[in-house]
């Protein structure tokens, strides 16, 4: 501080030098007291005029002592009476510690002589500053420490804190934890930086989302391909011994005509029995035709058309006649006349295919009752005295399941007909449930 306050007051010392020798010019040596006393008094500065013989000729300065410090408040003044007598400079204390000088050529207008001004400035109000400086430090030293801890407490709470705070949410992405929100009150770069994490979790949070969708549907793509696939097989493999039964007894009976072999002779028998044989086997087939296009396409059928279920009940019931009176069955329906929007030859098969299976499961001299109601829009057949166990009536629509597992012609069929039924009315949107009366079994169509 006491250099730049030097380095100041020359400057300034140079500039009112200049106008004081401007002023000087104007005057001459001995009228010049009142200018050089002036100066001294306003600037606080040792003025001396000196002859080229570097004595003192005049001089003006202030001084005041009082408890060390000098002030501008009275004045001593000294002077050369034009006597050959040169006069010295005076001694200053150095408590004044008058340090700035600077010193200037110039002539008086009436004179030929050269002369030196010499101004010398005091630091004392520098020296003021740095003595109150000294006093005042502990008290400054005290006011940086408490800024200082005010400004961390600042700092941690503004700047640290939602940091730490951005770095566990942070960590917690890391472990795919999207639970947490940051809160969006700042409009700063921390701010913009939650809100930028939000939006980046709510994104991860939807991706993960999507992906666990689409994995769990690939799960349930796989497991069903593979349900396919055992079902594939099974189909197969019961078709295959399906087809192979009748083959063999055809195949034998066929041979043993041919050689003529014991009962084989009566060939009139064998090939009647033979026939239907094939017939069964031309109806299976038939079944497992209608069950691959219906399975390989979307919608085929032949063109829908109005068809009254009453008629086809009845026109059925009729073609089942014989089968009825040789197991001395009775027949109660109750027929509302009910049109419904459907393929007429696959409609007519179900229908078919749910009597054929009410006669054939049956215990002879048992009822089947049939109800075609209008305003329901239902179709229900009910065989008595037949009963189906609860563990197996979830697989009655799987193809060639029978619930007497020999699979005897005897006792069952090739066990499409409630497959191709279930085929049939899921292409035509029907729904459809078989149950377990206190009577016996009920399948039951709402068109």
């Amino acid at each position: 501080m006491p250099k730049t306050y030097l380095a100041n007051q020359d400057e300034e010392l140079k500039v009112k030098m200049d106008a004081l020798i401007e002023n000087l010019k104007k005057t001459n040596l001995e009228d010049c007291d009142d200018m050089l006393l002036g100066f001294s008094i306003e600037n606080d500065a040792i003025v001396s005029i000196l002859n080229t013989n570097g004595n003192i000729v005049k001089q003006a300065y202030v001084e005041t002592k009082h408890e060390g410090i000098f002030t501008a408040s009275a004045t001593s003044f000294v002077y050369n009476n034009n006597d050959k007598s040169d006069l010295k400079p005076i001694e200053i204390s150095n408590e004044s510690k008058l340090n700035a000088t600077i010193g200037q050529e110039f002539k008086f207008p009436k004179e030929t002589q050269e002369y030196v001004l010499i101004i010398t400035g005091s630091l004392k109000a520098v020296n003021q500053a740095e003595e109150a400086m000294r006093q005042i430090w502990p008290m400054i030293f005290l006011i940086i420490v408490v800024v200082s801890i005010f400004t961390s407490i600042f700092y941690v709470y503004f700047i640290t804190k939602p940091i730490v705070k951005l770095s566990k949410i942070s960590n917690q992405m890391a472990n795919l934890d999207f639970s947490w929100k940051c809160d969006e009150n700042r409009e700063d770069e921390i701010g913009l930086l939650q809100k930028n994490l939000n939006d980046l979790s709510d994104k991860l949070s939807s991706t993960l989302i999507e992906l666990q969708s689409a994995n769990d549907k690939l799960k349930d793509d796989i497991e069903r391909e593979r349900e396919l696939e055992r079902t594939r097989d099974d189909f197969f493999s019961a078709v295959s011994h399906e087809l192979k039964t009748p083959i063999t007894i055809v195949k034998g009976q066929l041979t043993g005509m041919i050689d003529g072999v014991g009962v084989y002779k009566d060939r009139d028998k064998y090939l009647r029995r033979s026939m239907e044989v094939m017939k069964q086997m031309e109806e299976l087939v038939q079944e497992l035709v209608m069950i691959s296009r219906m399975g390989k396409y979307e919608n085929d059928f032949n063109t829908f058309s109005k068809i009254n279920i009453s008629e086809i009940t009845e026109e059925l019931l009729d073609k089942f006649e014989i089968g009825f009176q040789e197991k001395k069955m009775n027949i109660r329906k109750s027929f509302d006349s009910l049109t419904i929007d459907g393929d007429k030859y696959s409609i007519n098969k179900v229908i078919s295919n749910l009597i054929a299976n009410a006669l054939f499961y049956s215990p002879e001299g048992n009822e089947i009752r049939i109800y075609i109601n209008k305003e329901d829009r239902t179709f229900k057949i009910e065989n008595t005295g037949a009963s189906i166990p609860k563990e197996s009536i979830i697989h009655l629509f799987e193809p060639f399941y029978r619930v007497e597992q020999s699979r005897n012609k005897q006792t069952g069929g090739t066990g499409l007909g409630l497959y191709l039924v279930k085929v049939i009315l899921e292409k035509h949107s029907f729904k459809y449930i078989m149950e377990n009366t206190k009577d016996g079994v009920c399948f039951t169509i709402e068109f």
